[in-house]
């Protein structure tokens, strides 16, 4: 049976606010209602909607989540992830999102001192560094730090695991 796709993620989403409006407290409801926002823009995007709403939703979702429970690694990787997508959508429509890829860098940071074994993080991170030069560049004098931060994360993914593919990854975002 083939359901239209809009009314398949109205009914997730409204699942997921009903656990939150049950249990405000409840950590993996606010954590996974961050990541569903997230597939919620992305079919946005492919609808050629605004997904801007959606993705100011998915980062209160997950900074909310990091709120109730600030030890979990999920919910620093839902909210670097939607700060990702912001931030991208930013650069996108010629916004600043700088503060967006910031904060982006910072939960995925504190997300692999929870996890450092979590490779597809340093990946993660490293784009959110690439969108962070990419905002800088826009901006005078922004452009070194961004880029030098970059590659730290590319270093740092290297010194963990030697030619793993998630480092090689890393290195074609950066064109390094």
């Amino acid at each position: 049976r083939h359901e239209d796709p809009e009314q398949l993620f109205a009914a997730a989403m409204g699942a997921f606010r009903q656990a939150v409006a049950l249990d405000d407290d409840y950590f993996l409801a606010h954590s996974n209602l961050s990541g569903w926002l997230q597939e919620w823009a992305s079919w946005q995007l492919e609808q050629g909607r605004d997904p801007s709403e959606t993705l100011h939703s998915a980062v209160q979702s997950g900074e909310r989540a990091i709120q109730i429970n600030a030890q979990h690694p999920l919910a620093y990787g839902n909210s670097g992830l939607a700060h990702i997508m912001l931030a991208t959508w930013k650069l996108d429509h010629g916004q600043d999102g700088g503060t967006d890829a910031q904060a982006a860098v910072d939960r995925l940071q504190q997300l692999i001192q929870r996890n450092p074994a979590l490779l597809p993080a340093y990946a993660d991170l490293a784009t959110a560094y690439k969108l962070l030069y990419l905002h800088r560049r826009l901006q005078p004098n922004g452009q070194d730090a961004g880029r030098a931060a970059a590659a730290q994360a590319l270093r740092d993914c290297q010194t963990r695991q030697t030619d793993s593919a998630t480092c090689q990854r890393v290195q074609k975002l950066l064109h390094i």
